[in-house]
């Protein structure tokens, strides 16, 4: 597997690839596979520990979860605002008039 950067980001890839290569059929391109790295769902699993961690009463749980709802938020006007670059960027976009990318 091809790396992004200087170092992998396994963290962000691996999730992707792992969910996608079951699905062999379709035949996701490598551009199609990155798009979807850098639009997929981000924050449910931080929201979901920051807001157990407020349910058991841990100390501060409220200030961690005020830092991760921006994490999260700020994640999303990130990715939110640049969807159409990235998409353009990769080669992704379909030309309207004759459905060619």
């Amino acid at each position: 597997m091809r790396s992004f950067g200087k170092r992998r980001q396994d963290g962000l890839v691996k999730p992707v690839f792992a969910s996608a290569w079951p699905d062999r059929s379709s035949r996701w391109t490598l551009r199609e596979m990155a798009f979807m790295v850098w639009v997929r769902e981000t924050g449910v699993i931080p929201a979901a520990l920051s807001g157990m961690l407020a349910g058991m009463g841990v100390k501060h749980a409220d200030i961690i979860a005020s830092i991760t709802f921006m994490a999260i938020m700020l994640t999303i006007l990130l990715q939110a605002s640049t969807t159409a670059w990235m998409a353009r960027k990769l080669g992704l976009v379909l030309d309207t008039e004759n459905g060619k990318q």
